[in-house]
């Protein structure tokens, strides 16, 4: 659809890739690091570089004069949980819809999907729900992926997140972001069974600098459509600096190619 299309030019540039970054793990730990003041946070993210941001309803509503014009504006319609229960069973519930994404001026809505536990099959059902309802209005739909098995987590298994991407595809995602898989050649080969632009989610709780550096290169060697950072820029003493350095990593390495 054009509206899907014009959308989705405001969340990559023009060199077709996308830096994104989450606001919105707020609405699960509560304020902490720079997630205690979100205007600000805001204004780091949205001028050190990004091109989308990932925030709540209420985020937006408050803080939309800190976002750039030309930063995209990605609505978390999912979640349901906090950090005050056992988050390894956690049960996502879809909280807003698309019709409210439009309202908030938002570019597109992005809903959690984890597959291999007890409540696989409505967390497929709501993907599907939220794929038909943006498809209605134009509205591209980004669908992060998550799996476990038998209570192992597998956010970062190659086998798991081929199947995980497909079901998205198969769903009607408009852009799936996926756990970087450790390599580039193991993630090339994920990304090569979906046909949808793929974002990468990194592990950001214990990376050092230059494994953070070698990750975002090899997930964009494997073909990579961007990345999406969250935790690693709340938690940092300068996320400005820490975007800035990030987004021409990004962006800079694709005109070098």
């Amino acid at each position: 659809m054009i509206g899907t299309g014009i959308r989705m030019r405001r969340l990559f540039r023009r060199d077709g890739l996308s830096f994104m970054a989450g606001m919105d793990a707020s609405a699960i730990y509560g304020p902490q690091g720079w997630l205690a003041q979100p205007e600000l946070f805001c204004k780091a993210l949205s001028y050190g570089g990004v091109d989308a941001l990932i925030l709540t309803k209420g985020q937006i509503s408050r803080h939309f004069d800190a976002v750039q014009p030309n930063v995209g504006i990605i609505l978390r319609i999912s979640g349901g949980y906090t950090s005050l229960r056992d988050l390894s069973s956690y049960e996502e519930m879809i909280l807003s819809d698309p019709d409210t994404a439009l309202s908030l001026g938002a570019d597109a809505i992005i809903v959690n999907m984890k597959l291999g536990h007890e409540n696989e099959t409505q967390a497929i059902m709501n993907t599907s729900a939220a794929a038909d309802a943006c498809r209605r209005i134009g509205l591209p739909l980004i669908v992060e992926v998550t799996a476990e098995r038998e209570g192992v987590p597998l956010r970062f298994d190659p086998e798991a997140m081929k199947i995980s991407m497909r079901v998205a595809e198969d769903l009607g995602a408009t852009v799936v972001v996926a756990g970087y898989t450790g390599s580039a050649e193991s993630f090339e080969a994920v990304i090569n069974t979906c046909s949808c632009p793929v974002i990468a989610i990194l592990p950001e709780r214990s990376p050092s600098p230059q494994e953070m550096i070698n990750n975002i290169v090899n997930a964009l060697k494997a073909g990579a459509r961007g990345i999406l950072l969250s935790r690693s820029l709340w938690t940092a003493e300068d996320p400005h600096k820490k975007v800035r350095e990030i987004s021409k990593l990004v962006h800079q390495r694709k005109r070098q190619k």
